[in-house]
């Protein structure tokens, strides 16, 4: 019986054009047509050219990509002119004009893109990046606004030293970011601030962002900008990112842990430059303290963000600025930061956040022993403080408010459920409230208007606090408690009236100059308290003309409780932004 062979494929790469194209296996009859053109009444064709079994070689690929996008930047127009050198040369570049972005090649085929040059933001400040700033301010103003800085702000928060003998040039050339944000927080002018506002900005995302700059230049420019930022005309939070920001650069330049021992044995080792300083300054020990009370002050007010972790070498930072100090402001701001460390412990503390209504259990060690315990530290602080700082009024307002913070837990309406096993001790912590607050107070009238022009954003809060309490403890509905006891104290009402007029008065005796068609920020801030004392005026029940108050517990119109729960709650954002971030910073 004769055998008829079976059809085999076309070997590889001979299949037709039709079959190469379908991925079909082409199996061929003879001299005719394969089986699957046959079968669908195709033309077979062979392939034209065979295919190339050996890859090009990398460069070769390179060569054609870049060919490829020459080509299609000359077709699209985006370009007006296109400078090729030959592929062929090692190192050889693709330069582009209007915006030249060079990309080298090396001889491996990679990339080296370390030369691009910064991007483009839009500007609407006549200035490039890299060139030296233009803040629209003679020299007169500047040095005017250095001294402004130096001698009415950094009494309140002495966070850098700036000898009185430095000049507006030396600051622009040793920090440049710092004297910037020292002019934008100084100038008395409305419509600079608004410019220089965005002129910190700007440079603020180029160096961190897009340069990753990472130093105290950077660090102590966005401090100055969240102790003082809320001076501004423009409207536009900032206070929780920028406080982030100060944490990361905290982090990064290793400042809340001790100086490395290896660094220069693991610099061999690494990948990247590290930007740790083998050594530790009273300038990073300044700015790691700084960086805790900005954070803490933020984070107890806002209620948005952490507050930077306390460590051991913190504590070592602190104890050194107390034993050697270079300047006067070292020694307050040692006790400044004391002070804000025992707030911090009283806020965080179990019974604080069970009162409050921020615990889901009660704690299980009496209220009384945490209180005591941090009353203890706060009497031995103040034993320790110079005979100099005895009269110093923003330390004076920070150890009040630091009692405050400590017994303000008593307000909260929780509170109420302990009165029946502990009522004495609430008795105590109320009273406590209510001589904290109306001492706080008593020292900050003592502060003349042009001053206030210093104040920090943790002196607005601190401010917001002792209002808020006297408040609370004007409408408290408990038998124990007299209320008319404690408006024959502190009538909040009459504090509040005079707290508004005292800031209208700012303008005028700092020579503040409202020339961007908005008021400053403390004309602001006066018109929001009127318009809270007639709310509390309502809930309180008192007559704006009388020169008594009635004692009544009406309750007012319905909802009329404009400031809630703020002696133990953060306030809201709305009220914040309004009056203490008014800076699109």
């Amino acid at each position: 019986m004769l055998q008829t062979s079976r059809p085999r494929p076309a070997p590889y790469g001979a299949a037709c054009s039709n079959c190469s194209q379908t991925k079909c296996r082409c199996v061929r009859q003879g001299s005719g047509r394969c089986e699957r053109c046959q079968r669908l009444d195709k033309e077979c064709r062979p392939v034209c050219g065979r295919r190339n079994l050996r890859a090009a070689p990398k460069k070769t690929q390179l060569e054609e990509k870049i060919d490829g996008l020459v080509s299609l930047l000359t077709s699209t127009g985006q370009h007006t002119s296109i400078a090729t050198e030959s592929p062929a040369q090692i190192g050889g570049s693709l330069s582009v004009s209007n915006g030249v972005i060079p990309i080298h090649i090396n001889p491996d085929g990679t990339s080296n893109t370390s030369s691009l040059p910064p991007p483009t933001f839009p500007r609407d400040i006549d200035t490039a990046p890299g060139a030296e700033l233009d803040v629209k301010l003679s020299a007169g103003e500047q040095e005017e606004c250095l001294r402004i800085f130096q001698t009415r702000k950094l009494k309140h928060f002495p966070l850098i030293y700036i000898p009185s003998t430095s000049s507006v040039h030396d600051m622009r050339t040793e920090k440049p970011f710092v004297w910037l944000c020292v002019m934008a927080v100084s100038t008395r002018s409305t419509s600079q601030q608004a410019f220089l506002c965005n002129l910190v900005r700007r440079e603020l995302a180029e160096k961190m962002i897009y340069s990753l700059e990472k130093s105290l230049d950077l660090l102590f420019g966005i401090l100055i900008c969240i102790f003082w930022g809320n001076f501004q005309v423009q409207r536009r939070p900032f206070l929780s990112l920028y406080t982030q920001f100060a944490i990361s650069l905290v982090f990064d330049l290793g400042l809340n842990k001790p100086a490395p021992k290896d660094a220069d044995t693991m610099s061999d080792y690494r990948f990247h430059l590290s930007q740790v300083q083998p050594t530790r300054t009273m300038e990073g020990r300044r700015a790691v303290l700084a960086s805790f009370v900005a954070s803490s002050v933020v984070s107890l007010r806002l209620g948005r963000i952490d507050a930077l972790r306390w460590t051991e070498h913190m504590d070592e930072c602190l104890e050194k600025l107390t034993e050697a100090p270079e300047w006067a402001g070292d020694s307050l701001l040692a006790l400044l930061v004391r002070s804000q460390l025992i707030s911090e412990k009283a806020s965080r503390s179990p019974w604080h956040n069970t009162q409050s209504g921020g615990g889901e259990a009660a704690a299980t060690v009496p209220a009384e022993f945490y209180r005591k315990v941090l009353l203890a530290q706060l009497h031995e602080l103040k034993q320790k403080i110079p005979p100099a700082l005895l009269e110093n009024d923003v330390l004076l307002l920070n150890m009040y408010d630091t009692e405050l913070r400590i017994h303000e837990a008593a307000l909260s309406p929780c509170a109420v459920i302990l009165s029946e096993s502990c009522s004495f001790y609430r008795l105590e912590s109320l009273h406590a409230c209510l001589v904290a607050a109306n001492s706080w107070f008593e020292v900050f009238f003592t502060i003349p208007p042009a001053e206030y022009v210093g104040f920090t954003f943790a002196t607005f809060s601190q401010l917001g606090s002792s209002a808020g309490a006297l408040y609370k403890l004007s409408i408290l509905e408990d038998g124990a408690w007299d209320r008319v006891i404690v408006r024959r104290t502190a009538d909040i009402l009459a504090i509040a009236d005079r707290l508004a007029q005292n800031l209208e008065q700012v303008r005028t005796l700092a020579g503040l100059e409202c020339d961007g068609g908005e008021e400053d920020i403390f004309t602001r801030v006066a018109g929001k308290i009127k318009t809270i004392m007639r709310k509390w005026a309502e809930k309180i029940s008192v007559d704006f003309t009388g020169l008594e108050f009635p004692i009544s517990t009406a309750q007012g119109v319905e909802g009329s409780n404009p400031v809630g729960d703020w002696a133990f709650r953060p306030p809201d954002d709305a009220w914040w932004t309004d009056i203490l971030e008014p800076c699109a910073w």
